[in-house]
């Protein structure tokens, strides 16, 4: 165990050296925190601080360290006094040191803001030097090592003094160049507003120039064109005028030439009244054919019209019409050369009673074999059509869909949920599969499609119409429901060469599709036709 003396000086010395140690990495933290703003300020650009606060900011932070380094080195010579002081008695060693407290702990107070250090010496009796000795040494070399220290910050300080001076310099060279660049761009700008001024007042005189010319070039252009529109005004009317004066003689040599023409017939009606009554049946069974063949292509075109993207059927369809007219204008031909026949005939007759017979001989062998193509003609006809009304309805098929009936549906796949048929007159089933749901058509010829959709989901139902033949599928019409409670309805005409397939196909894929009774499918066959493949 220590004598109580020996201990309170050595702890009292060991509080020194600690206040010392705190207050030098006060100090230290103090210049990290400077340094830190310094550098962050070189490196921001947006730093909220200008350069003379920063210069000032770092000139009383070097101030401020520089004072707490003499503070800490004054604290040499109250060590000193006391060293040198050691044969004073108690009452005076005590008065000092509490002096000595004092005085530093008001320039600790005063000069630095992150450690309050407070020492209280309290009344110590010394009775050896060697303590005092050691403590000395211990304070001289920590005032050594401080003092280079504050040299090596000074140094720093005046680095930095140098530093900012020439930075400041930088940035007056920069200002000025920055200045004369503003200068010169300021001139390069007015130089080129002004040519580029010049330009477009020249140019723009051009292009008014040019509207001017275009203008009266449209002008002349339009008084020409007005001119001519006049002139082809006025020759339309002259044209039209010859083509009523035409279309008068016309009516007048028509007139004329019938009158002569029943003069002929009368004639010839009076000595030949059988031939009369024969050629009175072939015109009206002639004038038949022609109305059928009038309704047939009407029927035509309106399938035509409906169907324009089945071009092959469409080319079949027109080279059947082609020979058909070749027909009727062979026919036509028989005709006239019969009524060219009649006037020669009839002439001849006026003119001699002895080339009667021979005449009527000929004409009557024309209009026979006439009358027998036609009557060829109109018992192919009539036989086809007991054909097609053998059943009492045409051909024909009409299947609804089970109510009760859920199914999950894939896109492209043929509906086959048509479980039931309607009665057409006893009309069978025998051409449409219920169990692939394919229709095959059993002639060539216009049928009348129609599908309608119930639909009891919410989902939207979408069926396509399409039919295949051997060359490849196509696509007619498309029935579509939008929701639930909804039931549209599509009917169209379609041709159809025969064992050509017709179905439907779903549009996508459908879970839990249920529809309605109303759900159907038919198909009628209107027209039946003969295709030459």
């Amino acid at each position: 165990m220590r004598p109580h003396k020996q201990q309170l000086i050595i702890t009292l010395n060991l509080e020194v050296l600690q206040n010392v140690r705190h207050n030098l990495l006060a100090l230290e933290e103090s210049i990290r925190t400077v340094l830190g703003k310094g550098e962050k300020w070189l490196d921001d650009d947006d730093d909220a601080m200008t350069f003379v606060q920063m210069n000032q900011f770092l000139v009383n932070e070097n101030s401020r360290c520089l004072q707490t380094c003499r503070d800490i080195a004054s604290e040499k010579e109250v060590v000193n006094s006391l060293n040198t002081d050691a044969s004073q008695s108690k009452e005076t060693l005590a008065t000092t040191l509490a002096s000595a407290s004092y005085a530093k702990e008001e320039r600790t107070k005063c000069h630095t803001d992150n450690s309050q250090l407070e020492v209280v010496y309290k009344t110590i009796p010394i009775t050896t030097e060697n303590c005092f000795f050691e403590l000395k040494d211990n304070l001289t070399s920590l005032i050594k090592s401080l003092s280079k220290k504050i040299k090596s910050l000074q140094k720093k300080n005046t680095e930095q003094d140098t530093k900012i001076k020439e930075i400041e310099w930088k940035l007056t060279q920069a200002e000025n160049t920055n200045k004369d660049q503003e200068k010169y761009m300021d001139k390069i700008i007015a130089e080129v507003q002004s040519v580029a001024e010049s330009k477009t007042n020249s140019k723009l005189n051009e292009f008014i120039i040019e509207l001017h010319k275009a203008s009266e070039f449209i002008q002349n252009e339009t008084d020409t064109l007005s001119e001519k529109v006049k002139n082809c005004e006025g020759c339309n009317e002259t044209i039209l005028k010859r083509q009523e004066n035409i279309e008068n003689n016309f009516r007048v040599n028509i007139d004329s030439i019938t009158k002569k023409l029943e003069c002929c017939f009368d004639l010839v009606a009076e000595n030949n009244k059988t031939a009369i009554g024969q050629l009175q049946e072939m015109s009206d069974q002639l004038v038949n054919q022609k109305e059928f063949e009038i309704a047939v292509k009407k029927e035509i075109k309106e399938t035509k019209e409906f169907h324009s993207f089945q071009k092959s059927e469409n080319v079949i369809f027109s080279t059947e019409l082609t020979k058909i007219s070749e027909t009727l204008h062979r026919v036509s031909k028989d005709v006239e050369k019969i009524k060219m026949d009649f006037a020669s005939r009839s002439a001849s007759v006026v003119q001699t009673e002895s080339s009667k017979e021979m005449i009527m001989e000929k004409l009557l062998n024309k209009v026979t074999d006439v009358d027998d193509r036609i009557t060829k003609e109109l018992d192919t006809m009539s036989q086809e059509k007991k054909e097609i009304n053998s059943n009492n309805v045409t051909e024909s098929f009409c299947v609804y869909w089970d109510e009760l009936f859920v199914t999950d549906a894939k896109k492209d796949q043929i509906v086959q949920s048509f479980s039931y048929s309607y009665s057409l007159l006893n009309t069978q089933l025998p051409h449409y599969d219920q169990l692939t749901g394919l229709y095959t058509a059993p002639y060539d010829g216009i049928y009348i499609v129609s599908v309608m959709i119930e639909n009891r989901t919410v989902m939207k139902v979408q069926f396509n119409v399409c039919s295949k033949d051997q060359s490849e599928e196509k696509l007619h019409a498309v029935c579509f429901a939008k929701g639930k409670k909804t039931s549209p309805s599509v009917a169209f005409p379609v041709i159809l060469v025969k064992d050509e397939q017709l179905y439907l196909k779903y549009f996508e894929d459908y879970e839990g599709l249920k529809l309605g009774r109303n759900t159907t499918f038919s198909c009628i066959l209107v027209k039946q036709l003969r295709f030459n493949l």
